[in-house]
């Protein structure tokens, strides 16, 4: 079967209403953002925006269908038949994925707008981790659970913490050091 290139520029141009639509929903819910407003801030005109979307809410489905997409193909570049998941390589691929589109996560780590895709970002990797850790580990699925549900809580409010705040260490140094807690966490359930 043929594959299809998508063009560049019909990429970056919904990448840059994606990425308006996130700044926007800092300060406005979305139900109250219109598509003069989202074009504004993407610069980019009507009949582009409905070239590619029907709606604000189709600008925001496709953000969440990227978005669990992107964290999905993460976790399988992490995965390792021994252990399950790598913590090394699960967040050294969270920081390749964050440098590659740091606007984009800074936009969605907002206070505003993060509690909107926390949950689905929260339950796809708990989701997939509990799958990818179960067969790996000793731990009662409860536990094994809770323990993930800590892990990812905590990691979001590292990467958060890291965005904001400009003291803390550079990225790949807190990769090295969630890596090391994860391990930790984990170490007395591993089989």
């Amino acid at each position: 079967m043929a594959r299809t290139k998508i063009d560049r520029r019909i990429l970056k141009t919904k990448r840059s209403i994606i990425c308006a639509l996130l700044k926007l929903q800092k300060t406005t819910s979305t139900e109250a953002i219109s598509v003069t407003a989202l074009t504004n801030a993407a610069d980019v005109n009507r009949k582009t925006f409905y070239l590619h979307y029907k709606s604000i809410g189709a600008v925001e489905e496709e953000f969440m269908q990227l978005l669990v997409s992107n964290l999905r193909e993460t976790l399988q570049k992490s995965l390792n038949d021994e252990t399950g998941v790598s913590a090394r390589a699960l967040f050294t691929n969270l920081q390749e994925l964050i440098e590659r589109y740091p606007d984009v996560f800074q936009a969605l780590f907002s206070k505003n707008v993060m509690p909107k895709y926390l949950y689905l970002l929260q339950d796809q990797l708990v989701g997939n981790l509990e799958s990818a850790l179960e067969s790996t580990h000793s731990c009662t699925a409860a536990d094994l659970r809770n323990r993930i549900v800590f892990v990812i809580s905590g990691a979001v409010s590292v990467y958060m913490n890291w965005i904001y705040k400009a003291e803390t260490p550079d990225l790949s140094s807190l990769t090295a050091q969630l890596s090391d807690f994860v391990v930790l966490i984990f170490s007395d359930c591993r089989k």
